[in-house]
């Protein structure tokens, strides 16, 4: 997906959230700490108050 696809669904979508991640096609085997950060800040910010997204 470019930005232009980006921008796109965020017109169509406007609630829906985009984390660019620069790496190549699986990004969660090329850049997997960043993927992971990325998952985990989505949880908490679209989960009540973060409950249930934190890992111990």
């Amino acid at each position: 997906m470019d930005d232009e696809d980006a921008a796109q669904i965020k017109r169509l979508v406007p609630h829906s959230h985009y984390q660019k991640i620069h790496a190549n096609h699986v990004i969660h085997m090329f850049k997997p700490r960043q993927f992971v950060a990325a998952v985990d800040a989505f949880l908490l910010d679209t989960t009540s108050a973060g409950e249930g997204a934190r890992r111990t």
